[in-house]
């Protein structure tokens, strides 16, 4: 099995579009929910809230989520984009 190569001729040069799309989006509400369950603490003020995946959904909108989205290619490449630099 090969290892992932991450492209390092210019790191400032991104291939794919900065918008998060509907399933990176999922995949990240549902870890950052599950970390929240497991007694993280939120990066948000919750007020009264005690849904995980709502706190995790304001948490999204007001960028907060420290999480970075590996985007991998068919050839093993791959791009990393911050959260906080994708269009929600």
């Amino acid at each position: 099995m090969h290892e992932p190569m991450e492209i390092i001729e210019d790191k400032n040069k991104k291939v794919t579009i900065p918008k998060l799309t509907k399933y990176e989006r999922a995949h990240i509400l549902g870890v950052r929910a599950s970390q929240l369950n497991g007694g993280a603490p939120p990066f948000v003020d919750i007020e009264d809230e005690t849904d995980s995946l709502k706190i995790a959904r304001k948490e999204l909108e007001e960028r907060k989520i420290p999480f970075i989205v590996r985007r991998k290619f068919p050839d093993g490449s791959f791009e990393d984009w911050p959260l906080n630099e994708l269009e929600l």
